[in-house]
């Protein structure tokens, strides 16, 4: 079994590298944190506890598929330390192949695309600036650092690397 984890800011473009590659990659699913912790916000958790609530959801949907899927991709921020060591510890246990993408854009196009979302409450520069931060402050040796200017050209250069 293969992980692909793809994290990175919101608006890199994670979401939409995680379709397609689960479109190529037979017997494959994704595991997209954010829209289990938008659930569970849905439900009227705080967000420290929304936050809690996706990634315990998210460790439980990757034991489960790890069972029958040949591919799984997981799509995160993934500045939260210590679900970064639960997910390694996971691979870990499982001797399964991973992958660690961080995708980036730069910070002008991430606030265009940010401006074109429809939620109430938006990032900010600075938002954007912290979130980095924490990012970074997660250092995976084995992790690809792509630059999502051109869709296809990051599908290949992800491809390249997993095949």
């Amino acid at each position: 079994m293969k992980i692909i984890i793809l994290r990175g800011l919101p608006g890199t473009g994670k979401t939409i590298i995680a379709k397609i590659l689960k479109d190529i990659f037979f017997n494959s699913e994704i595991i997209s944190v954010d829209k289990l912790k938008i659930q569970a916000l849905k439900s009227k958790y705080t967000f420290l506890k929304a936050n809690k609530i996706g990634f315990e959801i998210s460790m439980q949907e990757l034991s489960k598929l790890s069972k029958t899927k040949e591919v799984i991709i997981l799509e995160e921020i993934i500045c939260n330390k210590k679900f970064y060591h639960e997910l390694n510890n996971f691979i870990k246990d499982t001797e399964c192949e991973s992958y660690w993408f961080r995708i980036t854009r730069k910070l002008n196009h991430l606030l265009a695309v940010e401006s074109k979302r429809k939620r109430k409450i938006k990032n900010t520069k600075k938002d954007f600036l912290n979130l980095k931060k924490e990012i970074e402050m997660i250092e995976i040796k084995s992790e690809h650092k792509i630059k999502n200017d051109d869709l296809e050209k990051t599908i290949k250069e992800i491809l390249d690397i997993l095949i």
